[in-house]
């Protein structure tokens, strides 16, 4: 029994690190990857005109990311109309969110605000939630693509390299298809006639 205070699948994923390793999930640098470069993609995809004194990235990356932003009066602060992250609470009638809640250090005065008095709230999807589980989705299945693409390569290469007739040659082979992966040299040479 191993003792320690990582996790069941941060010492798998130790474990696993020396082979070509199988996608789980986001857990991993490729989807991460891909999970950026499609939301990047993703909001390429639209030409926003908004104000120029507001923050397009921060507009453009709340909005998707989370889903929703408040668009309100920053008050005495002096930033005029501007977007802020903001949370969602209570309900009306139609069990829509009907205050927005908005917290910046920069603006003391604003907290709790009614939606459609104090603020607007501008949403991507009717339910307020981001586009993030269509993105995810699918860099899971192209980091998934990559990694069996990444193992086929490696597949084809040794098909070629390897042909084994005898016992001893079969065990130096399987010593090469161990220790390769792992990014070590090979114990021996093989003299392909």
């Amino acid at each position: 029994m191993i003792y320690s205070d990582l996790s069941n699948s941060e010492i798998n994923n130790i474990f696993e690190a020396a082979f070509l390793p199988p996608i789980k999930g986001l857990n991993n640098a490729t989807a991460r990857y891909f999970r950026k470069y499609l939301f990047q993609k993703m909001l390429s995809a639209f030409d926003w005109t908004i104000p120029e004194t507001w923050n397009r990235d921060y507009f453009l990356y709340v909005l998707f990311g989370w889903g929703y932003i408040a668009v309100l009066d920053s008050g005495d602060a002096g930033f005029g109309i501007i977007p802020q992250r903001c949370g969602i609470s209570g309900y009306n009638v139609f069990y829509m969110p009907n205050r927005a809640l908005v917290h910046n250090p920069l603006l003391p005065k604003i907290g709790e605000l009614k939606i459609h008095e104090n603020c607007t709230v501008l949403h991507v999807n009717p339910n307020f939630t981001p586009v993030m589980d269509i993105i995810d989705y699918y860099a899971v299945k192209l980091a998934m693509v990559t990694a069996d693409i990444e193992s086929n390569l490696f597949n084809n290469k040794l098909s070629y390299v390897l042909p084994s007739v005898t016992r001893p040659r079969q065990t130096l082979s399987k010593n090469y298809t161990t220790r390769l992966p792992k990014g070590l040299r090979p114990l021996f040479s093989i003299k392909i006639y």
